[in-house]
């Protein structure tokens, strides 16, 4: 997106489609293996300078806090590299709707905090994970 005026404006468009191992992740999971790849297909219009990634899941905080165990060691390293190493990318979360978010689906409901329904929705997966252990 670019200022214009007092709105946003998009630069670009892109429709492509998760790889299978990401479509099948969580809706969150989702949100940082999109981002990672509109940065990826984003940087040779950006060429390094200063831009800010807006999503509407809070990626950043998904890939420090919780430490998803739906993804591998690479795959992590991979996400953080790309959206959390690069000085020159600023990531925000954002209100503003992509237009295919505005058909029918499974996800629809409302707005979430996105570490604290992934360690309601894989409990074993949190700090308590002894708890879920047969002795």
């Amino acid at each position: 997106m670019q200022n214009h005026g007092d709105q946003h404006r998009p630069i670009a468009y892109y429709s492509t489609v998760l790889d299978t191992v990401a479509a099948g992740f969580p809706p969150c999971l989702r949100a940082i293996a999109a981002a990672v790849l509109a940065v990826q297909l984003s940087e040779s219009l950006v060429l390094g300078s200063s831009w800010t990634v807006s999503v509407p899941h809070a990626v950043a905080a998904l890939l420090l806090k919780s430490k998803p165990q739906h993804l591998s060691a690479s795959w992590l390293t991979k996400y953080e590299l790309t959206l959390l190493s690069s000085s020159h990318i600023t990531l925000a979360r954002c209100p503003i709707l992509n237009p295919a978010s505005l058909l029918p689906g499974l996800e629809d409901g409302e707005p979430h905090d996105c570490v604290s329904d992934f360690s309601k929705i894989f409990p074993w997966m949190g700090k308590d994970r002894c708890s879920f252990t047969e002795p």
